[in-house]
């Protein structure tokens, strides 16, 4: 169950940190060969970046371990006996919880659920270590 369960959220990581290489790639070889045009560097730019949000955001809300989400199937698989049954007698309310929280968390910090500022931050972190290995 864990591996089935976290196989999703691994998969939305790894196409994160292959978009942000691609792009560094590119940077790398613009530089190389002196090849400078806005636009081209702004669509791939953009399209590259937002398609590594976009699964790092899919990959961190994935993880929450909230009924029906992967990180309630991952954090289930490691509970046993009674913990197991007391965990899983809340999952017919899950999407009401996880509704309620995304929707407390977005209107208490204008606009920004926690979800947001865990991607910015995770985001931030992965570009960094990218930038670090290729040298930008």
């Amino acid at each position: 169950m864990f591996l089935v369960a976290f196989a999703g959220p691994f998969v939305n990581i790894l196409v994160c940190i292959t978009s942000m290489v691609i792009y560094a790639c590119f940077i790398r070889i613009c530089y190389k060969f002196e090849i400078y045009n806005e636009n081209l560097n702004i669509v791939i730019g953009t399209f590259l970046m937002t398609l590594a949000m976009i699964n790092l955001g899919l990959a961190i809300f994935n993880l929450l371990p909230i009924p029906p989400l992967d990180g309630s199937k991952i954090i289930g698989s490691f509970l046993k006996g009674e913990v197991y049954e007391q965990y899983m007698k809340y999952q017919q309310y899950g999407f009401i919880i996880l509704s309620l929280i995304l929707l407390l968390s977005s209107m208490s910090s204008g606009g920004m659920s926690f979800i947001t500022v865990a991607v910015d931050y995770v985001f931030d972190f992965l570009w960094y270590i990218v930038c670090l290995i290729f040298g930008i």
